[in-house]
């Protein structure tokens, strides 16, 4: 329609100078007034990251401070050049057409763009499939991590590829769209119905039409879509390490300042309360003993070959009550690896690249030095049980091994200093847990608190940048996107509004016009959420798994398990859509119901 008022300024006498200038001045005014809205309306997303918790979450916290000092004057110059050197280079090429060139082009079918027409998208598979292989050679992207998930972005390489990877999704979906509508219009040609039959028809005729509104469409929702399940594989593992590395809701460890400060401490605790009375106070629901000690195991039979680790003593009983402990630390569950344990005294569980790095077997035993106490210790051989492939509070950087605190305190006849761990009830504050551990009569120390741990993590602003950015860009890209599709529609129906004036003069009603145009946008929304939801869960099925954590040193355990957010995809693609559709509706109507006969009574254009 632009190019249509060009032609008609043209036709009058303005000249191709006259044209430019026009545009150049157009262009400037809207950037005058844009400029300052846009930066306005930035420092507004830029404070509503501030209250990112995960993608698109947000939650309630003290407001991030936003200013001017920030802004790249030189880089908003670039862009604002770039895109008045694209408008005038746009109005220039639409200068030598005339209304005559305009009217028979406009009766002719459409063209697509010059790359659709070439099928350069094509080429655009070469770069995709390049990057993802190399991502598959690294074998694992978690490699780059080794503290947060933020880490994940250091290489640019892991954004550019899956987002190529939608583009060109989004590209085959609209090489596809026009096959899909000449299908349906051929099936509608079969049916009585007038309205399905005009609106399949246009679709199918003019499907070349839709192509550029319909690309953002898809590309926005499939971003998102991909977005949202890495989201979720990144926050369970943000839960998940945060539990692995302290064992159970709570742990602390039991302190008597008397025995602390005496000059000649007697050895053991036999001070500590029992669990039971640790689970009687606010919130808990149970609890467990679990000792950390010191260990040297003797894999040579002489001093120099002892290895220094750690030894983990546990209740059996109570432990697979208490601790966190996720399916795939092991090849079978935790009651079983216990009930391993049961079956002999001196069992004890070892990491499974220990027992190969060491050519060891199930039943072989080891004899290990463990430090208990000031001045207490044993030496003492333990048979090899079970294995497990990590265990919580266990790293690379040190082996340990799981074993019976209660054979381990059979050797002294007393109970030895150890940790407690304790399992609250959903909701309950460990804070209030904490207060009411001095009513037992002891204290506590080097206290550790999951939930608590998990909130200061989402708070730190790393995480809340790269998620608030996450989310900052996807809701911009999609208001891009539906503002986009709801210009186009509005523009479509001013194009098209003597034909409907036309018919209805012969005989079409109001309804059966309106129904028409509702079903061409309405299929073209439910196409669009469809392909962008295939794009992004196929983008997702493909890279998130590569975000699996290796073992390595240094990197953060347990692995990251990759999720595909399927209970969180449908829900947001239906209320992208019907929110579409509704917004559609409204201008549609609207433009219909003002207009439908000034065409026909002014004539043609």
């Amino acid at each position: 329609w632009q190019r249509r008022e060009t032609a008609i300024m043209i036709s009058r006498g303005m000249t191709r100078w006259g044209v430019l200038s026009y545009t150049l001045v157009e262009g400037l005014v809207l950037f005058v007034v844009g400029l300052p809205l846009g930066l306005g309306l930035g420092m507004v997303l830029a404070r509503l990251m501030g209250y990112t918790s995960s993608f698109l979450e947000f939650e309630p916290r003290l407001a991030l401070p936003v200013s001017v000092n920030g802004i790249n004057i030189p880089l908003i110059a670039i862009t604002l050049g770039i895109l008045l050197v694209a408008k005038l280079w746009t109005a220039a090429a639409t200068s030598g057409e005339t209304v005559l060139t305009q009217q028979r082009e406009h009766a002719r079918p459409p063209r697509g763009p010059f790359w659709y027409r070439a099928y350069l998208h094509f080429l655009q598979l070469i770069p995709a499939y390049y990057g993802y292989q190399q991502l598959m050679q690294r074998g694992s992207l978690g490699a780059l991590v080794q503290d947060r998930p933020e880490e994940l972005y250091q290489d640019p390489l892991l954004i550019v590829v899956p987002a190529l990877f939608v583009v060109v999704m989004a590209f085959l979906a609209m090489r596809l769209f026009p096959w899909v509508m000449r299908f349906l219009d051929w099936l509608a040609h079969r049916m009585p119905w007038l309205t399905p039959h005009l609106a399949l028809r246009q679709l199918g005729r003019y499907s070349q039409n839709y192509i550029n509104p319909m690309l953002l469409v898809i590309v926005s929702l499939a971003l998102g879509v991909y977005t949202l399940s890495m989201a979720a594989s990144l926050d369970r593992w943000l839960v998940d390490r945060i539990y692995y590395s302290v064992g159970a809701d709570l742990a602390f460890t039991p302190y008597l300042e008397s025995e602390a400060t005496a000059e000649t401490p007697a050895v053991g605790a036999d001070w500590v309360p029992p669990t039971t009375e640790f689970a009687e106070l606010p919130g808990a629901v149970a609890a467990t003993r679990v000792g950390d000690y010191r260990a040297e195991i003797d894999l040579t039979g002489n001093a120099s070959g002892r290895i220094r680790g750690r030894f983990l003593g546990v209740d059996r009983v109570a432990f697979s009550q208490v601790a966190w402990f996720r399916g795939d630390l092991a090849r079978e569950s935790l009651g079983g690896l216990m009930n391993r344990l049961a079956v002999v005294d001196n069992g004890i569980l070892v990491a499974q690249e220990f027992l190969t790095e060491n050519q060891l077997n199930i039943g072989d035993q080891l004899f290990i030095h463990v430090i208990t106490d000031f001045g207490a210790s044993v030496n003492e051989n333990f048979t090899i049980v079970g294995t497990y492939e990590y265990f919580p509070t266990v790293y690379p950087d040190q082996p340990a091994v799981v074993g019976n605190l209660e054979y381990l305190f059979s050797f002294f006849g007393v109970t030895m200093p150890h940790r407690i761990w304790v399992d609250l009830a959903p909701g309950a504050d460990g804070k209030a847990f904490f207060a009411a551990v001095p009513s037992l009569g002891i204290d506590s120390r080097d206290r550790a608190d999951a939930a608590a741990t998990i909130v200061e993590e989402q708070a730190k602003m790393e995480r809340v940048g790269v998620f608030g950015t996450l989310s900052v860009g996807f809701i911009a890209a999609t208001f891009m996107a539906a503002l986009g599709l709801l210009t186009y529609s509005y523009a479509s129906m001013n194009e098209r509004m003597y034909l409907f004036s036309v018919m209805r003069s012969i005989g079409l009603n109001r309804n059966q016009v309106v129904g028409q145009v509702a079903l061409e946008y309405t299929i073209l929304t439910a196409y669009g959420a469809t392909a962008g939801v295939i794009a992004g869960s196929t983008a997702a099925t493909m890279f998130v798994p590569l975000f699996r954590i290796t073992g390595d040193l240094g990197t953060a355990l347990p692995p990251l398990l990759p999720i595909l957010a399927r209970a969180e995809i449908f829900p947001m693609a239906i209320l992208f859509a019907a929110v579409m559709i509704v917004l559609e509706m409204i201008v549609i109507t609207s433009a219909l119901f003002q207009k439908l006969f000034s065409a026909l009574r002014l004539g043609h254009q």
